[in-house]
Order: C-alpha cells, then sequence, then structure tokens
C-alpha cells in the first residue's frame, strides 16, 4: 500500500475557485498518479467548488485560517488515524506550534514546513526551538534556513532537517519554447535584447533597481528592452521611475500573467532578472520559484542576495548574485550577459541540468524519505 500524507495548510485554493498555490501544487505531487498519496486539511471553502475537481480527500475546517489550538491539533490526529497517514506535513511554521500534541495523538512521522518563520521576528529562534523538540523533521524553504535552523538548535536536538521548497515543472520550463507569441503580444521585434523580470511587484522584488540599471544598459545596447511581467502595489511607482528615468520606452510592462504563459515569456528573453532584497523567507518564496522557472527554461538569472533566493542560483556558473539595493552593480552583471552570448547560453544551460538534478518535485519530496512518495 503507497504511503499517505495529511497535507495540514492555510495555503490552498477554495473561496471563489481558487487558484493555484505552494499548498495545491504539494497535494498535487504527493497525492501521485492515482491520487492516493495525500489527504488535505484547510480552511473553509466558501463556494467556489474547487475540491469536486481534485482526485484526491480535502477536508474543510469551519473557520478561515487553521490556529494551533487543541481543537486543530485533535481534528488531525482524528484524520491521521481515519484515513491511516503515515505521515502529516504542517506546511507553515505557526502550525508546527501543535506539533508535539500531534504527535502524541497519533502514529506516523511529523513533518513541519518552517516557512514564515522569518515574520516572527525575534520569537523566530525560540519558536524554532519548540517546533523542534515536537517534530521528527524540519522542513526548511532554502538551504541557508536549513544552516540557520542548526545554528538554532542545540546539539541534542534529534530532528532531522532537511530543504523542502518548491518544485519545478520541467517540462512546462523547458528550452526551445516558440518565442514569437510573447515577442508579438508585448510589441517587441526580437532585435534586441530582452531582460524579464517576473514576479508579484512589491518593493522587495528589486524591479525598480532593474528600471534604473537600464539608464546605463541603454548606452551599451541601444535596443534593449526590460519586459516586468506581473501585477502589485509597486506598479504605478515603476511606471513613474521608469518616465523619471527616462527609460519608459524601452520598459515594457505586460500585466499579470498565468502560470501557463511564463514559459513563453521566458521564451522571449535573453535573461531572467529578480534582484530580491533582503526579506523573510515567505516573501521571497514566489520570487526564488521564479529564478529556477527561468533556469529550467535555459535563460541566465540575476538574483538578489535575499535567503529564500540566494540559493537558487550558482554564482557565476548558473548566473549572478547582485545586491538588489545597488542598480549599477545590477546594471554590471547584466552587461557582462548582454556582450557576451556565448557565456550566458552556457551558463543558462548548466542551469537547465542543476534544475533537472536538484529541483525537480520528485527530488523536493524525496529528502522526505524514509517515507516513500507514490508513483
Amino acid at each position: 500500500m503507497a504511503a499517505r500524507t495529511l497535507l495540514v495548510t492555510n495555503d490552498f485554493p477554495g473561496r471563489g475557485g481558487g487558484t493555484e498555490t505552494f499548498g495545491s501544487r504539494l497535494a498535487r505531487r504527493l497525492a501521485g498518479s492515482q491520487g492516493t498519496g495525500v489527504v488535505v486539511y484547510t480552511v473553509s471553502a466558501g463556494t467556489g467548488g474547487y475540491d469536486d475537481h481534485q482526485e484526491y480527500p480535502i477536508e474543510r475546517d469551519r473557520g478561515p485560517r487553521l490556529l494551533p489550538t487543541r481543537r486543530t491539533a485533535r481534528r488531525v490526529t482524528e484524520l491521521m488515524r481515519g484515513y491511516a497517514c503515515d505521515r502529516v506535513l504542517l506546511a507553515e511554521a505557526g502550525l508546527g506550534l501543535m506539533a508535539a500534541r500531534v504527535r502524541a495523538g497519533a502514529d506516523g512521522e511529523v513533518v513541519v514546513a518552517t516557512r514564515g518563520i522569518g515574520a516572527y521576528g525575534a520569537a523566530a529562534r525560540p519558536m524554532l526551538r519548540g517546533i523542534a523538540a515536537g517534530a521528527d523533521v524540519l522542513a526548511c524553504p532554502s538551504e541557508d534556513a536549513r544552516l540557520q535552523a542548526v545554528r538554532t538548535l542545540p546539539p541534542e536536538t534529534r530532528v532531522r532537517l532537511v530543504r523542502l521548497a518548491e518544485g519545478v515543472d520541467t517540462d512546462a520550463f523547458r528550452p526551445g519554447l516558440d518565442s514569437a507569441p510573447a515577442l508579438s503580444r508585448h510589441g517587441l521585434s526580437g532585435d534586441g535584447p530582452v531582460i524579464l523580470c517576473a514576479a508579484r511587484l512589491v518593493r522587495h522584488c528589486g524591479a525598480d533597481s532593474l528600471v534604473r540599471a537600464m539608464t546605463w544598459l541603454r548606452v551599451r545596447f541601444p535596443g534593449v528592452r526590460l519586459l516586468i511581467a506581473g501585477e502589485g502595489p509597486d506598479l504605478r511607482r515603476l511606471r513613474g521611475l521608469a518616465e523619471w528615468a527616462g527609460v519608459a520606452d524601452s520598459v515594457v510592462f505586460t500585466g499579470p500573467f498565468t502560470d501557463a504563459e511564463l514559459p513563453e515569456l521566458c521564451a522571449a528573453a535573453d535573461v531572467f532578472a529578480l534582484p530580491c532584497r533582503a526579506d523573510s523567507d515567505h516573501r521571497n518564496g514566489e520570487s526564488a520559484t521564479r529564478l529556477l522557472e527561468a533556469a529550467s527554461c535555459g535563460l541566465p538569472v540575476v538574483a538578489g542576495s535575499s535567503g529564500t533566493a540566494l540559493d537558487r542560483v550558482r554564482h557565476a556558473d548558473t548566473g549572478y548574485v547582485v545586491d538588489g539595493e545597488d542598480a549599477r552593480g545590477v546594471a554590471r552583471r547584466l552587461s557582462l550577459l548582454l556582450a557576451d552570448p556565448d557565456t550566458a547560453r552556457a551558463m543558462g544551460e548548466r542551469g537547465r541540468e542543476w534544475v533537472l538534478a536538484e529541483w525537480t518535485w520528485q527530488a523536493m519530496l524525496a529528502r522526505l524519505d524514509p517515507v516513500p512518495i507514490p508513483d
């Protein structure tokens, strides 16, 4: 009989139909081809009908958010027993506060994802020690976060530390896709190099440093275009900055994009750049995933030196790590890639190989062994 995981998460579609989230992608991968590998316990659904289209069981709580209370822990243990789950994955740090209660009430391995722990500030270190005391495995979103956990936890701690991030669909994100649809849609001629930045447009994503970098890049590469894909609260400021800097005619704002459209956008680009600024891991998680998806498409990447995004690029091998506050430094690294297409192409090829080896969903979930993932 295949192993079964109870996934406990607040990050799941449902209201109004829902959109893809880390939680839903994780559930689909855990489910396996038969849909038997996962049960999801999450928040109330609203009226979207999302659950009716999923192949695995979804149990909804009556409230809008799961909290690490005695009632929630009791419900988790009931579901583990009722569905004969071999493992529970508490998918964010806050839920990990009930790890000890869950372990005391049910058989099976207790895994806690430490996503979001940075939001707790000074309380994060004692919180992590408390979570570790009740868990079998801590799943950290980056190697930096894993090493921080090693330094935080006492030597006698027996919890296993692994890295668990969102995996990449390397079939969807692959080199060689047709660039014409995206070039045509966004009015790009294809004559000059294209730098792509795709993310939720908030200050910490660093898109403003790319706009500033264009003032230097246009001098050396007159036909260069910066393609900024996404929406968010920083969009208006970015448009104003492009006008103020005199580069508005070289910056294209695409508006929102879907996961299905991102591979086409990557196909239209020569470089992917997301100079994220240091911020808490839960806010940079999506940006970090975008870096890997671009690398999977064979693009060299320029990434900011934030904790979660930092280990999604191998500096001077698959791209460059930059200070997201230093627009001139960002321009310098982009210039190196645009001036030497052969080196850029080689970096992109190595990035693709690296993603295939270490960043697929199967590679991510294999780190949770010894409980095997169903085929």
